[in-house]
């Protein structure tokens, strides 16, 4: 067994404990190290399954400091999934939250914005606005379209969201 596959069987059964305490200190020492793949997955899977606020502020705070840019790819994949709004709430908000340049993914924001509800519509939204001067004019149309091929779909809520999106990317172009 790999020294990584040691880290992943280990953290997995700290998970499995759902002693919070053990919980806690699991995150904690996490934090501490280089995050491994797949740390992501099993966070965003306990923060789905645990009613315990502190554990879940403790996977909050771990999304919301990931500094390292390879999790980003790991992260959207998990909004992708099907988890609880708040855990794919919780995701999307550490995409702006932790300061990483998601702008290589605004495609997938901007379909995860369109299929989801209004909360974290709202915070793919602050995701796309807030990466936009980042991309190019070809990058800014992409995701325009998406969001008028989508717009029939809308609730108004998003629909004016999907409004400014749309506007302010033209406006760049």
């Amino acid at each position: 067994m790999t020294r990584s596959e040691k880290k992943i069987r280990d953290f997995e059964e700290k998970l499995k404990s759902r002693d919070r305490r053990i919980l806690l200190k699991a995150i904690r020492l996490l934090r501490e190290e280089e995050p491994w793949e797949g740390a992501v997955g099993m966070l965003a899977e306990l923060y789905d399954e645990t009613d315990d606020l502190s554990v879940r502020k403790a996977v909050q705070d771990f999304m919301n400091d990931l500094k390292d840019k390879s999790a980003g790819r790991e992260v959207i994949e998990e909004m992708k999934k099907k988890h609880k709004t708040q855990t794919i709430c919780m995701l999307a908000s550490s995409c702006w939250q932790s300061g990483l340049d998601y702008s290589g993914y605004l495609n997938d924001f901007a379909g995860i914005f369109v299929s989801s509800d209004l909360e974290v519509a709202i915070e793919c939204y602050t995701v796309i606005k807030e990466s936009a001067g980042r991309v190019s004019v070809k990058a800014r149309n992409e995701v325009s379209d998406i969001l008028i091929d989508a717009a029939p779909s809308l609730s108004e809520e998003k629909a004016a969201l999907a409004n400014d999106l749309i506007m302010s990317f033209r406006k760049k172009a």
